[in-house]
């Protein structure tokens, strides 16, 4: 074991009630805790050019059913160099089963289906579903409105076609996992946070940015509604 706190009262107190509950549910891993002077935005964001991952907690969801990130989390998630696991207060820990992705052909989102493979891999026998959402499809200049019309299925197999794309040389890596690829009417973050609800998903992977994103540190705006709408630990992907 390591251990490793140094720093105000406060601060040790805080960390050795932490390292206490860590222990306790699982003493086989090795646990530094460091206190840090300073900002706990720079100094995490620092760490994370070292790190595998970044875990940040989240308040439970208020009235409107949507988690508000703290100023803290909030910049840790936009500005963290490797992969940030966010989760709400009300998280159980679970094995396991059934992952979702989003998926928009981009660059940030081949990166977390990388990821979410990967932990699908560690997990023995958990599933993945890589969920793809359109609401302004259009064929032939129109927009598609009406379900079950032959341009709305020429769009979902357009979709879908960009799905397998996007999924099929990460996926060639990893044989043996179940990977499905899911269309869904409704904005992208809103078609993630569904399907997870739906399919009873036990975590939500996503990029930090998709096509069209800014460059440089800014969290994409799907990735952040799908952070504050999700009733999943999520993982946004850098």
């Amino acid at each position: 074991m390591v251990d490793q706190v140094v720093g105000c009262d406060p601060g040790r107190q805080v960390l050795s009630r932490a390292l206490a509950r860590a222990r306790s549910r699982n003493d086989s891993i090795d646990i530094a805790a460091v206190s840090w002077s300073g900002s706990p935005v720079g100094a995490l964001v620092r760490l994370s050019k070292s790190a595998a991952r970044v875990v940040v907690g989240a308040p439970a969801r208020g009235r409107l059913g949507r988690t508000l990130l703290g100023s803290v989390a909030f910049a840790v998630v936009a500005g963290a160099s490797c992969p940030v696991v966010v989760v709400p207060a009300d998280a159980v820990a679970t094995p396991l089963r059934h992952l979702i992705v989003g998926v928009d052909g981009s660059q940030a989102s081949v990166r977390a289906v990388e990821m979410a493979l990967t932990i699908a891999k560690g997990a023995k026998g958990a599933r993945v579903t890589c969920v793809l959402g359109w609401n302004l499809g259009g064929v032939g200049g129109s927009v598609i409105t009406e379900p079950s019309t032959e341009p709305w299925t020429a769009v979902a197999r357009r979709l879908a076609a960009l799905g397998h794309r996007t999924v099929a040389p990460v996926a060639a890596r990893y044989p043996g996992i179940r990977i499905n690829i899911a269309t869904r009417y409704g904005s992208p973050a809103r078609a993630v946070v569904e399907a997870a609800a739906e399919m009873d998903a036990d975590l939500v992977v996503v990029g930090s940015r998709g096509l069209g994103g800014l460059r440089g540190r800014v969290l994409g705006s799907v990735s952040r509604q799908v952070v504050e709408r999700a009733q999943h630990v999520v993982i946004v992907v850098h």
